[in-house]
């Protein structure tokens, strides 16, 4: 659409249908987020299974067309995300195409969880789950021995339908049942978390996760799933939680509790207990639509409590135990890592380092990802604010040593998380550069350990070489994580970051598909690439869009704003028109000054030309005759010093000649001027006089000055006796 489109000035655009080639720009076109949305939902549902008859339902994992928990739980995420973070709404069924209705996100969404359902539960007694590795494995998974890695995928999906029923204040049929599927894998988290006698002192990993229960080595992949989980479960009760910390904070150390935190929760719980009086919370058997309508907050409290046995608290709750020992590993890793961490890249262990030499001799390494791995812990464990309180803690005890050290600890994380991911980004770079970015480009789940309880499922598992990663898209996703927990400012690198996200989508024909990989359609990768895509979207709008005015807006916007803008500056308070005024002002003082000027210079302006005009009055005649009279004793002079007459005249007398005729004629003419002539005809009397009087003129003078020569007689007489003639 047109008025969806913008190009202003320097502005970046948010999103263009091909990787602009410039690198100076990151986009050409503006494309809103919902209709990214809608093009990656249309080619997301190419690999959806709605047909029953052929096997389960769901999303494929690749184009083998597999379906397992994982590529169901890694796609419905994606759902989510694009309803949530890019604006689709959640019972369209006309986003693919208007004119024809296919399934909305919701029915898509009430799909898959049945299906998910319907699996951890298959063979199971009641309220036990058993949590495979499928589409890459089945059967090698019990309710004992569950994979963790599904475990982490199962709960954030689970959370995300139990936060979106609460937003549209809609009961899910699946409501206790997710609540207790997530209750479980708390519960299952808790109690896989490896611990050793040596944390604290030892040179490697010894607490964390594995891929199950009674595992006795820590993985650092593991580790990262289980703390990225724990953050999935709070960001879907922040609100509530947020409260809570803070009021645990306050309890234990004595720090102030925001106030804007502390009235919210005080208004919510009013709300709560308000409508809890009026009668118990129940729903319309029809619609599904709850009859005591809480709000989104309360709803997701009360799911919170239900999750940790009705407790409504963070102490001695699930969700308490796994905060504790995700901020245990994480202070673990920082232990062991935070020396060379912006220098060196880490092995599993993170007890010997690697150099990005020896990488690119490799075959295959791990090294990049264990970066990201151990970033994503230390943020998503809240270490960084564990460190600003521990700031506040020393500083409001007086400490202010304590207070110095803890600075420098938050400091050195800071430096150190920014510097190891563009150090990965450089090194993947220049591996791409040698056409060697393989040998780090993907993930494969390792299963090390001597595990003793079933020596043959580790077995088997190693031979299925689960893939779970590509590196690109985990890589952005720590950027932005960096971003939005540490920087928290604009940054240039997010372009090129975005460059990635868009020309690594899966290519058909030559053509750049809205779904990812390259090389070909994997679940998990294109979660992680549409998750990243949303918060560049989310960065943008926060950091970038306010600060170069890049929103949507159409010519007659733009002219209004011009419109206010000029009519602001020519109000009686705006600039323009204070200079408009000092202008006018300015005008008129000249105006003034000129009409001063005007009455002081006229009279005497006048008084010059009447005191000129009398003297040339008085003088005129007398210089008039002297001029003649000189002119004529020349003449006479001239004519008498000739022995013999000249019939031609001197050059003066010619122009002395010349005058007195046209003064004659013009005198004798207007006297005499027939009015019954044309114009011609006047003109033609005219030179006929005028060469009369010249002949006569002419005459009259030789014969003045030859009497003059011959006999001296007066001048007077000489004209008395011609005056008959």
């Amino acid at each position: 659409m047109a008025n969806a489109r913008l190009k202003y000035g320097a502005l970046y655009d948010v999103i263009d249908s091909s990787v602009s080639e410039e690198k100076e720009s990151i986009f050409h076109t503006y494309i809103a987020k919902e209709d990214t949305g809608k093009r990656i939902f249309k080619e997301l549902y190419t690999r959806f299974q709605a047909d029953s008859s052929k096997g389960h339902v769901g999303f494929y994992m690749d184009d083998g067309k597999q379906i397992g928990i994982l590529s169901q739980c890694q796609s419905m995420q994606a759902l989510m995300l694009l309803a949530s973070e890019f604006g689709l709404d959640f019972d369209d069924e006309h986003i693919i195409d208007a004119e024809k209705s296919n399934l909305t996100i919701r029915q898509i969404m009430d799909m898959v969880i049945e299906d998910i359902i319907e699996r951890i539960t298959e063979g199971t007694e009641e309220n036990q789950y058993r949590f495979d590795a499928s589409p890459y494995e089945k059967k090698l998974f019990t309710v004992q021995y569950s994979n963790v890695d599904t475990i982490t995928w199962v709960v954030t999906s689970f959370l995300l339908a139990l936060k979106y029923h609460a937003t549209i204040g809609e009961t899910c049929k699946w409501e206790k049942q997710l609540v207790d599927v997530i209750s479980y894998g708390l519960r299952y988290f808790n109690d896989s978390f490896i611990e050793s006698e040596a944390e604290g002192t030892s040179n490697s990993l010894n607490i964390g996760w594995n891929f199950t229960k009674d595992c006795q080595e820590p993985s650092l992949y593991y580790s990262f799933t289980v703390c990225e989980c724990f953050v999935d479960f709070f960001t879907t009760f922040e609100e509530y939680l947020s409260y809570k910390e803070a009021d645990r904070d306050f309890k234990m150390y004595g720090l102030p509790v925001d106030k804007n935190l502390a009235a919210n929760f005080k208004k919510h719980q009013q709300t709560f207990e308000k409508l809890t009086k009026e009668g118990d919370r129940g729903y319309d058997k029809k619609t599904g639509k709850k009859l005591a309508q809480y709000d989104e907050y309360n709803e997701l409290k009360m799911r919170y409590c239900e999750i940790n046995n009705g407790l409504d608290s963070i102490e001695n709750t699930f969700y308490g135990e796994l905060e504790a020992k995700c901020k245990r590993v994480a202070k673990e890793i920082w232990r062991l890592a935070k020396g060379e961490l912006a220098d060196a890249f880490f092995y599993n262990d993170l007890h010997t380092t690697i150099s990005e030499d020896e990488i690119g001799m490799a075959t295959t390494s791990d090294a990049l990802f264990n970066t990201v791995y151990i970033i994503n812990i230390l943020l998503d464990s809240g270490l960084d604010e564990d460190f600003k309180k521990d700031i506040e803690i020393a500083r409001s005890a007086g400490d202010n040593e304590a207070a110095a050290d803890a600075e420098r600890e938050y400091n050195n994380l800071f430096e150190s998380c920014q510097m190891a991911v563009q150090k990965a980004f450089r090194t993947y770079e220049k591996l791409q550069n040698n056409g060697k970015e393989y040998i780090v480009d993907q993930f494969l789940v390792g299963f090390n350990e001597n595990f003793t309880v079933h020596r043959n499922l580790i077995k088997d598992l190693r031979k299925r070489r689960m893939r779970v990663f590509s590196l690109m898209p985990l890589l952005i996703h720590t950027n932005n994580v960096i971003s939005e927990y540490l920087i928290q400012y604009p940054q240039i690198n997010m372009r090129k970051y975005l460059g990635y996200i868009l020309e690594n989508r899966f290519e058909e024909n030559n053509k750049s598909k809205w779904i990812w990989e390259k090389d070909g359609y994997f679940s998990c990768s294109n979660y992680y690439y549409i998750s990243a895509l949303g918060e560049f979207y989310a960065y943008y709008e926060k950091y970038e869009s306010k600060f170069i005015d890049n929103y949507v807006r159409n010519e007659e916007y733009e002219a209004k704003i011009i419109k206010q803008t000029e009519e602001m500056l020519l109000s009686s308070s705006g600039k323009l028109g204070e200079l408009e005024r000092e202008i006018q002002r300015r005008d008129l003082e000249i105006k003034h000054l000129n009409e001063l000027i005007q009455n002081v210079s006229k009279p005497i302006e006048d008084a010059v030309i009447e005191v000129t005009t009398e003297k040339i009055k008085q003088l005129f005649p007398e210089m008039l005759c002297d001029f003649l009279r000189n002119a004529a004793s020349g003449l006479t002079v001239s004519a008498i010093d000739n022995t013999e007459l000249q019939d031609e005249h001197t050059e003066f007398a010619d122009a002395l000649g010349d005058l007195l005729v046209a003064v004659i004629s013009k005198q004798i003419y207007d006297a005499i001027r027939p009015a019954t002539l044309s114009k011609d005809e006047q003109n033609i009397k005219y030179r006929q006089l005028e060469k009369h009087i010249r002949d006569d003129f002419s005459e009259l003078l030789f014969n003045y000055v030859y009497a003059v020569k011959n006999s001296p007689i007066h001048s007077s007489q000489l004209f008395e006796s011609n005056k008959g003639e």
